[in-house]
């Protein structure tokens, strides 16, 4: 397709009635309008909202009826989106005959908009992408199989009742020595936080499965350590901080009945209190919640708590077990959301210890071979909100996840893509992505001499081929978009800004210089300003064209207003991508300033630049 000239690309003769946002095409305003309204037009006869048809017949296939006399007349129209959506080439297989491009290409935005959601991003990387075809080519199109999306998540919204602050309040007695008298907010300031929980924290780290979650089953020092992180999105600071230390008291205590009782069983004595203590998956889903909430606080007191926390959550993990239990089928729903659950917990534990790392530098306790796990499974069977309607789906799912290993195995191997296996969840994009950054660390270390030495030229190969294959399984993944505040939550978008981060890494690795533990920003940008230079080579053009990807996300959104709603907008690990993006990209700017007359700007680092 010919570029547009630029006269084309300013003849917008479609505009918003409610943001005055104007556009070329009518199916591109049919679909902004719905951003704004929310509008749900496709129905199913048990009560599902779709926003397109495809999706109605996504849901209608996997639930096991035929619905087609729901769909409603006045929608009917835009049936050319849907099969401009199912004709799409963007998800394909770089042509070997051009130069390897493996962004992570925008998707049709196929999922209902909150009313406040910007918006912004999807239209102006739509346009983005487009706009570089001359860069860029894909001509193998992906099955139309995985082209839809998942149901929206179920957030489970309970009620704190007096029952369970009074349950609450009493095992507070076990560490009254330490708070004595202590009391507890009020049965809705925990309600409150309760929700912030599971509207803040969760969508970042769904390991807790919503349509089974009771309160009253989970061991008070897990309640306490989600209702610090709630009262975090809350922004209520001093409850979550109070709350953080009586979960670790909790917890502390816990640890060490469970010690005394191991001791009794020993030596012959009997416990007439164990049956009394929870499993100790509890403790690990406990620990996790902690070592979050103490990682990125602002008191180094509270941070230093983070690297006792992250100690025992790795010998919580290897203790629980990193291989993966035999089933005995069938399962019934709750002990499968059990076992889901615990792979989770173990799966998000490995990746919160790779945080760590790339956040300061620290060596991982866990490595991601010593992880013989099945990765998570599809996104309709986890949100299933009832025994009957998970039945459907899991009778109808595309197949069983691999195991986390076999899959990084497979994405550094000279294998292909298998185009017909069941699409991984965004959960397992997110898994895989740390397991690679994780294979880019270990290699790193294992150079002699100075870390900030290169890979070899074959070594590059292989790891971009592996990065190739993710996008391709990002992109089969029914879920990928590129929306930060997308209403199915923010896993796919945290997923591609690792993928940038991955890129970085491969060629340049500034992590040893940033010295992030300081928490001292100046100390840290003086730092950075030392730190080595980039060099212009293909890999780092790459790398430079995923940074600005990356970093466009907060300039459409606007930066004020980034600014304003980082907490909201973008995880720890975005922000964190964001700070080596904007580092490698200022020193391959500078360095394409110092070499521009003997190596001038030509095809995407002309378009970066320009």
């Amino acid at each position: 397709m010919a570029p547009l000239s630029s006269q084309d690309y300013d003849e917008r003769h479609f505009q918003c009635s409610y943001c005055q946002k104007t556009f070329r095409r009518l199916e591109h305003l049919q679909r902004h309008t719905r951003r704004h309204t929310n509008e749900k037009p496709f129905a199913c006869r048990c009560g599902a909202l779709f926003s397109r048809r495809d999706l109605l017949r996504r849901h209608e296939r996997m639930v096991g009826h035929s619905n087609s006399d729901d769909v409603q007349p006045h929608v009917l129209n835009d049936s050319g989106l849907s099969k401009q959506s199912a004709d799409s080439s963007l998800f394909t297989v770089p042509n070997n005959s051009v130069p390897a491009d493996t962004s992570v290409p925008e998707r049709q935005n196929i999922f209902p908009r909150t009313p406040n959601s910007p918006g912004l991003f999807t239209d102006i990387a739509h346009e983005r992408f487009s706009s570089t075809d001359e860069c860029i080519s894909f001509n193998c199109p992906l099955t139309t199989a995985f082209q839809a999306t998942q149901i929206v998540p179920h957030c489970a919204n309970p009620t704190v009742t007096y029952s369970d602050r009074f349950r609450l309040l009493c095992s507070l007695g076990r560490v009254d020595k330490l708070f004595p008298g202590h009391d507890l907010p009020s049965i809705s300031a925990l309600t409150r936080y309760m929700a912030g929980y599971f509207t803040g924290f969760y969508p970042h780290v769904p390991f807790t499965h919503g349509p089974t979650f009771k309160l009253e089953s989970c061991s008070p020092e897990l309640c306490l350590a989600m209702m610090a992180l709630g009262a975090v999105d809350r922004f209520e600071y001093t409850s979550a901080t109070e709350l953080f230390y009586l979960s670790k008291a909790l917890l502390f205590d816990s640890q060490q009945c469970r010690a005394r009782s191991q001791m009794n069983r020993v030596i012959g004595v009997s416990d007439p209190d164990h049956t009394s203590r929870k499993q100790p998956m509890d403790e690990v889903r406990c620990l996790l919640c902690l070592a979050q909430f103490a990682s990125w606080q602002s008191d180094p007191s509270v941070r230093e708590e983070a690297y006792i926390l992250q100690s025992l959550l790795a010998q919580g993990l290897r203790s629980s077990g990193l291989e993966e239990t035999t089933e005995s089928l069938p399962l019934h729903w709750q002990e499968w959301a059990q076992r889901e659950s615990e792979r989770r917990t173990k799966l998000f534990a490995f990746c919160f210890l790779g945080i760590q790392n790339i956040a300061y530098d620290v060596p991982p306790s866990i490595w991601c071979d010593e992880i013989n796990l099945k990765l998570p499974c599809s996104c309709p069977e986890w949100t299933a909100p009832d025994e009957t309607t998970w039945n459907l789906l899991r009778a109808n799912a595309p197949g069983v996840q691999g195991r986390l290993n076999d899959t990084l195995e497979h994405l550094l191997s000279s294998h292909p893509v298998n185009h017909q296996s069941a699409p991984p969840s965004p959960v397992g994009n997110y898994v895989v992505m740390h397991g690679l950054l994780h294979k880019i660390l270990w290699s790193r270390r294992s150079m002699s001499g100075n870390l900030s030495r290169t890979f070899s030229a074959d070594f590059q190969s292989v790891l971009e081929s592996a990065l190739q294959k993710w996008t391709l399984s990002w992109q089969q993944t029914p879920e990928s978009n590129l929306e930060p505040l997308d209403p199915n939550g923010p896993l796919p978008f945290t997923s591609s800004a690792l993928l940038s981060l991955a890129y970085i890494r491969k060629c340049f690795d500034a992590s040893p210089t940033r010295r992030i533990f300081t928490w001292a920003p100046v100390e840290i940008a003086q730092i950075l300003q030392k730190s080595l230079p980039v060099d212009r080579t293909q890999n780092t053009l790459l790398a430079a064209y995923h940074a600005t990807n990356l970093l466009s996300t907060l300039v459409k959104l606007g930066v004020q207003y980034f600014k304003n709603n980082q907490a909201v907008l973008w995880s720890i690990e975005g922000t964190l991508c964001g700070l080596d993006c904007s580092i490698f990209l200022e020193k391959w700017l500078r360095k394409t300033q110092d070499t521009i007359q003997d190596k001038p700007l030509t095809g995407m680092s002309k378009f970066i630049v320009t």
